[in-house]
């Protein structure tokens, strides 16, 4: 029987429509929102404020914004995802939404106090403009997101990938908005941007507000007993996420107030490390979805499908990125140009040793995922705090000894290697699992979608 051009072409669009709403595909749209958005903005930010001075200023700006706010995700996100996920009365989930929102303002008051605190009787202490914008700016932004951080992570809990990437997709347009109208309008004034950063955060949220999305209704069902079991839950998991962000920032932080170049340092190594973060989210995408997996199957004990899962997914995330690690570091030096301008056409040698550390970030990350869905979130918090403190000391002694950016980079290799060898003997404690066999599995998994591929071709 002849199929119709028609017929055809409708399931064509249901295959399509399948593709675009499966779980990972959205999850890693909702990612890479905001790190196509990021890039545009470095784009446009490296050649608006025309100096590396002036952007390694707002780098240090928002990487401070960025280690508090993974501490408040940290302990707020994971805990009410993990909760919700296994929940299904709707007195029980309204219980969860209503006591994670208590937590995150009464948080968000306490930062926001003890920074204003600082700013106004201890603004001696703070050095560096970058720093000073943030205790001036930041204590009111921390207040003004907690309705938008609330609603993503309701939206993350029911996998509702398409509200969040909604609301993502506002936020990070109107801030890229702001730059291009002034953009054209000259160079760029730090006032101008920080207040288009903020203005952009206080959109997202009131458009949450308006919509109910926010979960802001749910407050009345807030309890002690509620609160208690999301923050004991939610304190490793913050140590965790404030341990990955340091551990992910603290490099920016430590040139910012120990070398010798100060923020021009910073804005020379930004650049190769936002270049590196283009991969870590790539893959910090599925890692989401299969903690969502496999707390399900922790609910059941199901041990088997967490195994299956992690050597499945972390072994063909592994094998998928080495044509691309190999594709970058062969055109380093046209991609940092593009990105970041001729200016930082020498931090294309950076960008070239961090490909090796990427090498094992699909592995660390579900190591991560793995242990926290095995309900063991302490375990997770030391084997990440343990990475911190040798990141932190040997970038000190390397920033005091030789301030070289390259010696920096190095460290990220060594240390992420000492992760995933700590990871695997951690997880090893729960169940058998073997370095080789992610990467045996990877390549089967591989192989097989590509015989598939090249049959459906055919």
């Amino acid at each position: 029987m002849k199929i119709s051009p028609f017929t055809n072409f409708i399931n064509y669009n249901k295959g399509l429509k399948k593709i675009l709403l499966n779980k990972n595909v959205l999850s890693l749209v909702n990612n890479f929102i905001g790190v196509f958005f990021g890039m545009v903005n470095i784009f446009l930010l490296t050649r608006g404020f025309q100096n590396q001075e002036l952007f390694g200023i707002w780098i240090i700006y928002v990487t401070s914004i960025a280690v508090i706010e993974m501490l408040k995700n940290g302990l707020m996100r994971p805990p009410l995802i993990r909760f919700l996920s296994g929940c299904k009365k709707a007195v029980e989930r309204n219980e969860l939404i209503g006591s994670n929102w208590v937590i995150g303002i009464t948080v968000s008051f306490v930062i926001a106090l003890i920074l204003l605190t600082i700013r106004v009787f201890f603004s001696n202490l703070i050095t560096g403009k970058g720093f000073v914008i943030f205790f001036t700016w930041y204590p009111f932004l921390t207040l003004v997101k907690q309705p938008l951080n609330n609603a993503i992570s309701v939206f993350l809990s029911k996998l509702e990938y398409n509200k969040a990437i909604a609301f993502q997709l506002i936020n990070q347009m109107a801030f890229t908005i702001f730059l291009l109208v002034y953009f054209y309008n000259g160079t760029y004034q730090m006032s101008y941007v920080v207040l288009a950063h903020f203005l952009s955060f206080l959109l997202g949220s009131i458009l949450v507000m308006v919509l109910n999305y926010d979960g802001l209704t749910s407050i009345g069902f807030a309890n002690f007993r509620t609160e208690k079991r999301l923050l004991k839950f939610g304190f490793y998991t913050m140590g965790v996420q404030l341990s990955g962000s340091l551990y992910k920032n603290s490099d920016q932080l430590l040139l910012g107030i120990l070398s010798a170049m100060g923020p021009v340092s910073v804005a020379l190594y930004t650049i190769p490390l936002k270049l590196a973060g283009v991969i870590e989210t790539f893959t910090r995408s599925f890692s989401s979805v299969s903690f969502q997996k496999m707390s399900v199957a922790k609910h059941h004990s199901d041990n088997k499908t967490i195994k299956r899962n992690f050597y499945k997914h972390a072994g063909t995330l592994s094998v998928f990125l080495i044509p691309v690690l190999i594709f970058i570091y062969i055109f380093a030096e046209n991609i940092v140009v593009f990105f970041g301008g001729k200016l930082y056409v020498e931090t294309a040698g950076i960008l070239r040793i961090f490909l090796f550390y990427l090498v094992f970030i699909p592995i660390n990350q579900y190591l991560g995922i793995v242990l926290v869905a095995l309900d063991l979130p302490k375990l997770n918090f030391i084997r990440v705090f343990v990475s911190l403190l040798i990141s932190i000391s040997l970038n000190t002694i390397i920033i005091l000894s030789w301030d070289n950016l390259y010696y920096m980079a190095y460290t990220k290799i060594f240390v992420i290697l000492v992760s995933v060898f700590m990871g695997l003997n951690l997880v090893r404690n729960e169940m058998k699992v073997s370095f080789f066999q992610i990467y045996k599995t990877g390549f089967s998994t591989v192989w097989r979608y590509l015989v598939n591929f090249i049959n459906k071709m055919n």
